[in-house]
C-alpha cells in the first residue's frame, strides 16, 4: 500500500510540478501590424528549462525582414522577462486575452494577435 501511496504521489509531483499556476501560456507566433511595420514573436511551449522565443520585425511594403532576435522567457504573474542572446533582458508586463495579447513597457503598450493559419482543407 506504502509503495501504492508513493507512486501516486510521485505521479502528482510531477505534473504539479512542472505546473505554470497563475501564468498564461503564450504558445504559437504573436503578430502586430503598425503601419508598414510588423513585428512577430514566437513563442516556443513554456516549461521549466528553456523557453526559446523569437522576435522579428519585418517591412511590410518592401517584403523583407529588417532585424530578428532570440533568446529565453521567463513568464511570472502578469510580466514575461526577455532575455536576449546578447544578455540583455527586459521585463514587460503583459495580458493575454483570448487571442489578444498586449505588451506594456513604461505605459506604452502594444497589443498583438495570435497567428493562426486558414483551414483550406475545405
Amino acid at each position: 500500500m506504502k509503495k501504492c501511496v508513493f507512486f501516486l504521489l510521485s505521479i502528482l509531483l510531477v505534473f504539479t510540478g512542472c505546473s505554470t499556476a497563475g501564468v498564461e501560456e503564450l504558445y504559437g507566433t504573436w503578430y502586430n501590424d503598425t503601419g508598414d511595420i510588423r513585428n512577430a514573436i514566437q513563442f516556443y511551449a513554456y516549461d521549466t528549462t528553456e523557453n526559446a522565443f523569437i522576435w522579428a520585425v519585418y517591412d511590410i511594403a518592401a517584403d523583407e525582414r529588417t532585424s530578428i532576435d532570440t533568446g529565453t522567457y521567463e513568464l511570472s504573474d502578469g510580466t514575461i522577462t526577455f532575455t536576449y542572446a546578447s544578455g540583455t533582458a527586459v521585463t514587460l508586463d503583459y495580458i493575454r486575452d483570448g487571442d489578444s495579447l498586449t505588451l506594456t513597457m513604461d505605459g506604452a503598450a502594444v497589443e498583438f494577435r495570435l497567428y493562426e493559419l486558414e483551414d483550406t482543407t475545405a
